[in-house]
C-alpha cells in the first residue's frame, strides 16, 4: 500500500483524487472506507469481501463461496424487501500479527 504523497511528491492531490473517483465510477477500482476515516482503493473488482485490522489497518481479501453470498442476499431481501443489486461485506477485527504482539497478562 502506498501513500499518495510519497508517490507523487509535489504533484496535485486534487488531480489524483479526481482520477481515483473516475476509476471507481468506471468500475476499474473499488473504494473502501476505513475505520480511521481514510479511504483505500482496491484494484481487485471481482466478487470478494475484506477483513480489516482495527489495530494496524491491514486489509485482506476474503473470498466466500457463492452459496454463502446467495444466503446473505436472500436474508437481506427477506428482512428488507429490497431487491439486492450488489453488496460490500467487510469484517473488522485484529490481524494475527497484532494479536501476537499484544502484551500477555
Amino acid at each position: 500500500r502506498y501513500h499518495i504523497e510519497a508517490v507523487i511528491g509535489q504533484g496535485s492531490l486534487g488531480t489524483i483524487y479526481r482520477n481515483l473517483r473516475l476509476l471507481e465510477d468506471d468500475g476499474q477500482i473499488v473504494g473502501l472506507d476505513m475505520p480511521s476515516g481514510g479511504r483505500i482503493y482496491d484494484a481487485t473488482t471481482g466478487e470478494h469481501s475484506h477483513a480489516v485490522c482495527i489495530s494496524c489497518g491491514r486489509v485482506v481479501d476474503v473470498k466466500l463461496d457463492t452459496a454463502t453470498m446467495e444466503q446473505i442476499d436472500i436474508a437481506a431481501k427477506e428482512q428488507t424487501m429490497f431487491q439486492v443489486g450488489y453488496r460490500r461485506t467487510q469484517f473488522f477485527g485484529r490481524c494475527p500479527e497484532c494479536v501476537e504482539s499484544e502484551p500477555k497478562t
